[in-house]
């Protein structure tokens, strides 16, 4: 062996030797960051001021929950004993703030999403949706994105995009294989170092990452088979969720014709012809749309997403708080399910659209006005017939769930209009909320059968293995497939941000930050959507959501805006992830089939980013405002008490 052979040798040792005592290292990144962050902050601790010993909770909290070196869920619950030790609350007014109204309702939303996952219905609305919009590839691409969208307000975004991406994968191969036998420019194969008859074979295994954060457990590891995502299997985070996600080996690697797998090096050498540059595009574009119709479809309904809950919860606590001090009746912030439809859901729709036409100008380009042959025009339609066929007929369990789902929207959108008497009006006025109707339906969930009871007269001798009766749901269902951290996590967001309100703290921060009141309101809101877009990119949406409500409610006054102006833009703004793999579970799904690079998710991402942050803006300065005032202080917030008492 000569000298450069061993110094090779040598040094590949001596780098196998450094990253592995590194990966030791990170493995203890758990103890070692809690301890450090817990004496780096310590004089926090050891003052006499109130605020300053909640404010060293909150940063010993948010540098766990920004380095996730332990699971968020697990942080959330800090406050209960840290607080108290603290001597900033006592733990029965701690403990109050993990299961309230905001919590029970997002908790019925999830019941209602487990059914509907439960007995496939999401996939059947998703295909039906696919057999209306031809194959022309832009509507291919809008018909993926628009069930994605719907059914992200509703279920969870990781059971979205993994239903999805199976059934886009089948349309574009065949869309492939319709092309090949007349335009090859059209063609549609996967980016992948070896081909099976679905197409998704990638460096000959399937491919596998880890959620960390706002799930059911610490550490889920999934694993997308060669031809299906089992979603049964999934667990369901919401959007806001973080993952870890490691660099799939030769993604970019193409795959020949004969069959062979190339080498990187004639991967590099070796320029991509022009067909296989339109069919990689195609391919980027179409995942890419999944992806971003998930992250933008969550913002739209109260439940869509764990940062608009964050955002109701605390800004209801807030408004409270200032209701309770002047010894008026508790009316909450003034957002329902209602309003704030009416306020997001044309904004997320808009955004869809501008999403749609960033990623056809970036992915399809010329392909956009292009003819389709009638063959790919055949192809992909068999397929989609061929995927609504094996469905069969709707099932009795489908059909139910499909009442109780446009039965609770109706219910959450009717309980109180504002401008006209809702459902409430038959109930003692304050009793009933939008969690009263989503737990009426969570429990009819329990309650009603899938299939008729084979009891009595029912049961023959065909059905002497059948069970007599089985529900919609059961617990061992629920308990499953529910994201339990989710709760707690919100649970701990609100437990901060009482604390913030009670030590002084969130007050004291406002004060700091009240020099940025030279600017326009419109103009502030503007440069805070963009620093939180950016920043939720590697930071969980929901924690982050978390720590900005009590500064930007104390913010807002400072400046004489409704506290509701930044709240709202900076909770929707978290949602706005669309650079990178790991901002959020739909993201990190799509990456891992292997046709996109970083790079290309980053630079359709900056073009979302503006989109969304530039619709954000608009709908806040103009039907946001007419919805919510945005513009004006509320009236009790006026720091004259007496004038805000005789208004009342």
């Amino acid at each position: 062996m000569s000298d450069e052979q061993c110094f090779v040798c040598s040094a590949r040792r001596k780098h196998r030797v450094v990253m592995g005592y590194l990966s030791q290292a990170w493995s203890l990144r758990g103890p070692i960051i809690s301890a450090v962050a817990i004496l780096v902050f310590l004089p926090f601790a050891l003052s006499e001021q109130r605020e300053f010993r909640c404010a060293y909770v909150i940063l010993v909290m948010a540098s766990l929950w920004l380095t996730e070196s332990i699971p968020i869920s697990a942080t959330a619950l800090f406050p209960i004993f840290m607080f108290p030790a603290c001597g900033v609350q006592k733990a029965s007014e701690v403990g109050k703030n993990y299961i309230n109204d905001t919590s029970m309702l997002f908790l019925g939303g999830l019941i209602l999403a487990v059914a509907v996952e439960e007995w496939k219905l999401h996939k059947r609305i998703a295909v039906g949706v696919l057999r209306i919009v031809g194959a022309d590839p832009k509507l291919v691409m809008l018909g993926l994105m628009i069930p994605t969208w719907f059914l992200s307000m509703w279920i969870s975004n990781t059971a979205t995009a993994s239903m999805m991406l199976p059934i886009a994968n089948a349309v574009m191969n065949q869309m492939g294989n319709g092309s090949k036998e007349s335009e090859p420019d059209l063609a549609v194969q996967t980016s992948s170092t070896s081909q099976t008859k679905e197409g998704q074979v990638m460096n000959g295994s399937p491919q596998k990452y880890t959620y960390k954060g706002e799930t059911s457990q610490t550490d889920i590891q999934i694993q997308l088979d060669t031809d299906q995502v089992d979603i049964d299997s999934l667990p369901t985070p919401r959007t806001g969720d973080s993952c870890v996600v490691p660099p799939p080996q030769d993604l970019e690697l193409e795959a020949r014709s004969d069959g062979d797998i190339p080498s990187a090096g004639d991967a590099e050498d070796k320029p991509s012809s022009p067909e296989k540059s339109s069919d990689n595009l195609l391919c980027k574009g179409m995942s890419l749309s999944i992806a971003y119709a998930c992250n933008v479809g969550g913002i739209a309904t109260l439940t869509g997403t764990p940062p608009n809950l964050v955002l109701k919860g605390q800004a209801d606590d807030f408004f409270n708080a200032r209701y309770k001090q002047l010894g008026l009746r508790e009316d909450g912030s003034g957002i329902t399910f209602a309003n704030w439809m009416a306020f997001a859901l044309p904004m997320s729709a808009i955004t869809l659209v501008l999403g749609w036409v960033v990623l056809m100008l970036l992915f399809l380009r010329l392909n956009v006005c292009r003819r389709i042959p009638p063959e790919q025009t055949k192809a992909v339609k068999k397929v989609i017939m061929e995927e609504w066929k094996s469905m069969g007929r709707m099932t009795m369990a489908e059909g139910q769930v499909l009442v109780l789902f446009v039965f609770l929207a109706v219910m959450w959108i009717s309980r109180d209009p504002r401008e006209s008497p809702g459902w409430t009006e038959w109930f003692m006025k304050g009793y009933i909320s939008d969690a009263s109707a989503a737990m009426l339906v969570a429990g009819l969930l329990f309650i009603l059968p899938s299939q008729i009871p084979r009891v009595f007269c029912l049961r023959t001798s065909e059905h002497e293995h059948s069970e007599y009766y089985k529900p919609l749901l059961t617990w061992d269902m629920v308990h499953k497939k529910l994201p339990w951290g989710v709760i707690i996590l919100l649970g701990g967001g609100f437990a901060l941000a009482e604390a913030c309100r009670v030590s002084g703290l969130s007050d004291w921060l406002g004060g700091k930050l009240q020099y940025l009141g030279f600017m326009d309101p419109w103009v502030l809101n503007l440069c805070l959507c963009l620093i939180v877009a950016v920043a939720t990119e590697v930071t969980s949406n929901t924690a982050t959501s978390t720590l900005l409500m009590p500064i930007m409610a104390e913010l807002a006054l400072k400046v004489n805006v409704n506290p509701l102006y930044l709240m709202a833009s900076s909770a929707i703004a978290t949602s706005f992830a669309f650079m990178l793999p790991v901002a959020t579970p739909p993201n990190a799904i799509v990456f891992s089939y292997g046709r996109l690079r970083v790079f290309d998710m980053f630079t359709a991402g900056i073009f979302m980013n503006i989109a969304a942050v530039l619709t954000l803006t608009l709908a806040v300065n103009t039907w946001g405002n007419a919805l919510f005032n945005f513009h004006e202080v509320p009236s009790i917030f006026v720091s004259n008490s007496t004038l805000v008492l005789s208004a009342a």
